[in-house]
């Protein structure tokens, strides 16, 4: 911006060492927009933080899933393998004795 001064002035003679802006109103119109857009951002980084959470949690709750099903065999799932991934494990109780 000062080069921008420079340009204009410097013809006429004319050096400016400072500009200050002492007062700068907003217009209604543009507070609104600026306030929705912070509020659009703010909603934003909520359910960002909303959706991992509940990610996380879902995790959680698959790595400690145990379901013993009528056969005997017991389903565990692994939640520490890459989504998409995931193994199960079976294990037949009717033979450890």
């Amino acid at each position: 911006m000062p080069h921008e001064i420079d340009d204009v002035t410097e013809p006429w003679g004319v050096k400016v060492e400072l500009v200050q802006m002492k007062s700068v109103e907003i217009p209604p119109s543009m507070r609104r927009a600026m306030a929705q857009a912070a509020d659009a951002l703010r909603e934003k980084r909520a359910r960002l933080i909303n959706a991992e959470a509940e990610l996380d949690a879902a995790e959680r709750r698959a790595a400690a899933v145990i379901i013993q099903n009528p056969s005997g065999l017991e389903l565990r799932l692994h939640a520490d393998r890459p989504r998409g991934r995931r193994r199960t494990e079976h294990h037949d109780h009717r033979h450890d004795a």
